[in-house]
């Protein structure tokens, strides 16, 4: 998300979690869409399990809806958040991807602010999103940037219009985050992946890539 590492904001769901966490309230009643959720906050784990329900909610408002309940949510949970994440939470300076992008990782694009490309309403937004977050890696790196990753990447998350737009802007490839592998005809635009966690032995890594975990 370009507008991150440009420290234009936060990543949306880092803010709802960061916000139920440092909240001095024990509970907190909260309409999202035609849903009326109450929240019971006694300890940490309460407050991570509610931040995760409040952010699956809240990706299936309108874009311009959910935007406003990130914004106006630190006030209704009385907490201050400042405008740049805490360290744990910041994405990596351009310095870095340059730095990184020399050691031959490359670097693909994810949209400038993350959100959900089928819930966008407004006018324009959704090419800008996707061209946008484009051509910055480029200004930064002096390359093209040749593949882009839907935000969270469901079947539901991402729409005709949206592959249209990703194929208009010049990237070669697309991800979603449907799990499998991709054969030689898989489409290009809508490609399937695997998800790997940070602790996952190199091992098991290596073998979801050769396809071998669908097969047992």
């Amino acid at each position: 998300m370009t507008d991150f590492l440009d420290r234009r904001c936060w990543l949306w769901t880092d803010r709802v979690a960061r916000a139920l966490e440092q909240t001095p309230r024990a509970r907190f009643d909260l309409a999202i869409g035609a849903r009326s959720l109450r929240f019971e906050l006694p300890d940490a784990a309460a407050r991570s399990s509610a931040a995760r329900t409040m952010i699956e909610a809240a990706k299936q408002l309108p874009n311009a809806e959910r935007e406003a309940l990130v914004e106006r949510l630190p006030g209704l949970l009385e907490v201050q958040l400042d405008a740049e994440p805490p360290a744990a939470l910041q994405a990596l300076r351009w310095d870095e991807v340059r730095s990184m992008a020399r050691q031959r990782i490359e670097f693909g694009a994810h949209t400038r602010t993350h959100p959900i490309l089928s819930r966008i309403e407004e006018n324009g937004r959704l090419c800008a999103e996707i061209e946008d977050s484009r051509r910055r890696i480029a200004e930064e790196l002096g390359s093209p940037v040749l593949h882009f990753c839907y935000p969270n990447g469901g079947p539901a998350d991402f729409t005709d219009a949206a592959v249209e737009c990703v194929k208009q802007s010049g990237f070669r490839t697309a991800t979603t985050t449907t799990p499998g592998m991709n054969t030689a005809d898989a489409p290009r635009f809508r490609l399937k992946r695997y998800g790997m966690e940070p602790e996952s032995p190199l091992a098991y890594a290596l073998e979801r890539a050769e396809g071998l975990h669908d097969r047992i």
